[in-house]
């Protein structure tokens, strides 16, 4: 039986992300990744949510924009999946578009920053709830925190 550890940088080379999973691992953050993506318009509720409740500057943006923004949750989650996530030109340009039309409405940068960083906290809430649900191990869950941090850092 094939060895159940799957070296990155060994005979199963994933583009070289120095990562090792353990098949049972893998299977277990497709299941989160896969239910979060399911979920993603309730997840992006709750951000804009929060956002509007945490954030008065925000509270002026209108709904459809902020989804917009909101919706980026599915680029991390998308992202928190692929063995070497990376930004490409389009994301870079998306993303700079979205900071110049908030800065062009007024919004602080220090604000816009908040808002990422609640979006990154309620996914990662979420990310939680649906582990306990679907049974999955912490670790898992834990890992994919690891991840969604590192992308959004």
């Amino acid at each position: 039986m094939a060895d159940l550890r799957a070296s990155i940088n060994g005979a199963d080379e994933r583009r070289g992300c120095g990562k090792t999973l353990e098949h049972g691992e893998d299977a277990a953050w497709k299941v989160l990744v896969d239910t979060l993506l399911d979920e993603r318009e309730d997840l992006a509720g709750r951000i804009r949510a929060a956002i509007h409740s945490r954030v008065s500057a925000y509270r002026s943006i209108s709904r459809k924009a902020l989804d917009f923004e909101v919706f980026a949750v599915e680029r991390i989650l998308r992202f928190t999946r692929s063995e070497c996530p990376m930004l490409g030109d389009r994301d870079h340009a998306e993303l700079a578009d979205i900071g110049a039309t908030r800065a062009r409405d007024g919004v602080p940068v220090d604000d816009m920053l908040r808002a990422w960083r609640i979006g990154v906290e309620v996914t990662i809430g979420s990310a939680r709830e649906v582990g306990e649900r679907l049974g999955i191990d912490d670790t898992q869950v834990l890992k994919f925190v690891q991840s969604v941090l590192a992308w959004s850092d």
